[in-house]
């Protein structure tokens, strides 16, 4: 949602034009808005580490000591890392829709994906679920390696980046 949103508000507000006309390649605005998507995940990442580690200490969690803290530490940062990487087909989506409602649905498409693959061997080759499965090492459960989930994010990153780019500078601003 957030990726829909920082990529489809250039559309909704009518500052594409207005901020194509400053000396800034159409690929150099579009890296930005990817560098300031994951900043905005890190952040984020990080809001959520924090609430849960506040809750753990507050609610008396069981076992909860520095290895579990730093454990998952880890795993937050891993998994956001990652699904870092599976967030450019809607960023695709957005650009070529130009509005927030399709990559939504494509995102509530992808949750839906992801409660029906739980616990499924197939869940490592489900791009969006595979960032857990490896940051958690829950992935040694699965008859696939850690190898074959990370290529799959890598190649949906790298083609929606690709698609992304490519739309975007042969796009006219209206």
């Amino acid at each position: 949602v957030i990726a829909a949103y920082l990529f489809s508000r250039e559309y909704t507000e009518n500052t594409l034009k207005s901020v194509l006309t400053i000396p800034v390649s159409k690929g150099a605005f579009l890296t930005a808005k990817f560098l300031m998507l994951f900043v905005w995940m890190m952040i984020l990442t990080l809001v959520a580490w924090v609430s849960t580690l506040i809750l753990s200490m507050a609610g008396n969690a069981a076992e909860f000591s520095t290895a579990v803290m730093l454990q998952s530490l880890k795993e937050f940062f891993l998994g956001a890392f990652l699904l870092y990487f599976t967030m450019s087909p809607f960023v695709f989506i957005t650009l070529w829709l130009k509005n927030l409602v399709s990559p939504v649905i494509a995102v509530a498409t992808v949750v839906l994906g992801n409660v029906a693959l739980a616990n499924e061997d197939l869940a490592v080759l489900f791009p969006w679920a595979s960032p857990h499965l490896i940051a958690s090492d829950d992935i040694a459960k699965y008859s696939y390696s850690t190898e074959t989930g990370l290529a799959i994010i890598f190649a949906v990153f790298f083609t929606g980046t690709l698609a992304s780019f490519i739309y975007f500078k042969k796009q006219d601003v209206k």
